[in-house]
């Protein structure tokens, strides 16, 4: 009996002083890249990026074994474990962001993705904006100077919430999506055919709209309280490791099931954006400028080619015409060479941004 208390001790222990919870941000990560099984590839590689300089959002990691002990412990538990590791890192992103998570005039958003150590479609579709609600959204709106935008984002939310937590999307192509139809209506209400053509009075409606449809297809009203719509979106994450589709295509793979996925909340900022349109934009110009340059060299030998033919024409030198041939062929194999080097890098830093998506 007494063994049987100590070893229910040991256990109870080793649960509770377990890390479940993986920081990252402003150039520091508890995690790193060689962790893919404890943080899934999106967790190791957003860890990754920090340590080596790259700006992306700050967040944290749920490690891939909770999702075990999720089905093992079952919800109740499991949100009980990482309660105070999840609030804790939230204040982490909290300050460095400089904004409060749930306040309604400095509102911090968080996105919410699952990210499995191998990559896995059918696991649940990434959440943004997540904190957003009728107060909440009208602080954003004031702190940006830009209503439609906050209004915009809310709406957005709320259709991905309902689709993805509270399992509004529909299971068949013919199903009607009740976010859509309602889109639909208020287009046409107002004489329009495209979603940015709506004004701000127009997403506030939406936003009501749909509340309305969550109400009558769930039985519940859409949660506004920031840390319920956390707990809700990290729930659905682990949800998903077991849905239908996850399911085939891990026995299609032959991925076990013990593997499980992560959970990666990071703030969703209006910076981090910019920063990425940047640079895009940088990437952009680089690969212009490297096209040209490459076809104004190839021109340029070119021409020099010819003219050196024409000449060794002229003085009947067949034989050296063929070896210049040959010549300007090497010329065009570096050339060849030069811009697939050139490609490689813009296709591989487009590659490094992409994995922090």
């Amino acid at each position: 009996m007494r063994l049987h208390f100590l070893s229910e001790l040991t256990l109870n222990t080793f649960i509770m002083d377990k890390k479940r919870v993986y920081t990252f941000g402003n150039g520091q990560a508890e995690g790193k890249a060689d962790m893919r099984n404890l943080l899934g590839g999106k967790g190791a590689n957003l860890a990754e990026m920090n340590l080596i300089g790259v700006p992306v959002p700050p967040g944290f990691t749920i490690t891939t074994e909770v999702c075990s002990e999720y089905y093992e412990l079952g919800k109740d538990k499991v949100v009980e474990l990482l309660k105070a590791d999840v609030e804790k890192a939230i204040a982490n992103i909290e300050n460095l962001m400089n904004s409060k998570f749930g306040d309604v005039e400095n509102p911090l958003l968080v996105s919410v993705r699952s990210g499995a150590r191998a990559s896995m479609p059918g696991m649940m579709d990434t959440i943004l904006n997540l904190g957003l609600n009728d107060e909440v959204v009208e602080g954003l709106s004031r702190k940006t100077g830009r209503p439609r935008f906050a209004w915009d984002s809310y709406r957005r939310f709320v259709q991905m919430y309902g689709d993805v937590v509270l399992g509004m999307k529909p299971v068949n192509k013919e199903d009607i999506d009740p976010f859509e139809e309602i889109i639909e209506k208020v287009k046409e209400e107002k004489g329009v055919k495209l979603d940015n053509e709506l004004e701000v009075e127009d997403l506030k409606e939406l936003v009501k709209r749909f509340k309305v449809a969550v109400k009558e297809q769930t039985g519940q009203d859409f949660p506004t309280c920031a840390y319920e719509q956390l707990w809700g979106a990290i729930c659905a994450v682990f949800d998903s490791w077991m849905n239908e589709r996850a399911i085939l295509y891990r026995k299609m793979e032959g991925i076990p099931d013990e593997w499980g996925t992560a959970v990666n909340v990071q703030n969703n900022h209006e910076e981090y954006k910019k920063i990425r349109q940047e640079l895009y934009s940088f990437i952009g110009m680089y690969s212009i400028f490297a096209v040209f340059y490459m076809i104004l060299i190839s021109i340029v030998l070119y021409q020099m080619f010819l003219a050196e033919k024409q000449e060794e024409k002229r003085e009947g030198e067949i034989l050296q015409s063929l070896g210049m041939e040959e010549k300007f062929l090497k010329k065009m194999h570096r050339i060849e060479v030069l811009w697939m080097t050139g490609c490689a890098g813009v296709i591989g830093v487009l590659t490094l941004w992409g994995l922090a998506d």
